[in-house]
């Protein structure tokens, strides 16, 4: 026997319950007044089929004294879905999922970010970039985040170098991926 939905069973005792609810007189169908003045004209139950109820879908009735809608809803903007953080053992090799950075081209004085996804086992993202290092900040487990300026350097040193994060386990273990920065 399979195990009662109580989202079924609540779904299909709505059901029934809006069935027997009292119906209006003739004389208010007929267009006499429905209410007093100041009063708001109650709102239709939501139709409850047996496809919603097979479905489990929700089904919230608008609370009494609400106006009905006159149009359908617009559709809701889809959104990205986050990577997800694999949850590995604390020894398990690290694993970087992402990594991006807001800007491929910097100038002195622009403010740099970027973000990495690993693993849930990786401790420390470390941001390598000609001779400085950088460590990110732990935002949650396998999210690390960095906002950086970029430092004034002579015009000698204003071209492409490799940006490189490594990720750390509490073991040592390490990954990396690099991707390029242009300072001009």
């Amino acid at each position: 026997m399979k195990p009662l939905n109580l989202t079924v069973l609540a779904l299909a005792l709505a059901a029934t319950l809006v069935a027997c609810a009292p119906s209006t007189d003739a004389a208010q169908t007929e267009g006499a007044p429905a209410q007093t003045e100041g009063t708001p004209a109650p709102t239709p139950a939501p139709a409850i089929t047996p496809a919603a109820i097979a479905t489990g879908a929700p089904v919230t009735p608008a609370p009494l004294g609400s106006p009905a809608p006159s149009s359908p809803e617009p559709a809701a903007t889809p959104t990205i879905a986050p990577l997800v953080v694999p949850i590995v053992a604390p020894d398990a090799l690290p694993q970087i999922l992402s990594f991006s950075i807001s800007a491929t081209l910097v100038h002195p004085g622009d403010v740099l970010s970027g973000s990495v996804t690993a693993s849930s086992n990786v401790a420390s993202v470390e941001v390598r970039v000609a001779g400085y290092s950088y460590g990110m900040t732990k935002t949650a487990p396998g999210q690390f985040s960095l906002a950086v300026t970029i430092p004034d350097v002579p015009k000698m040193f204003r071209k492409t170098y490799p940006l490189v994060a490594i990720a750390r386990n509490t073991r040592g273990d390490s990954t990396e991926r690099s991707t390029q920065i242009t300072i001009q």
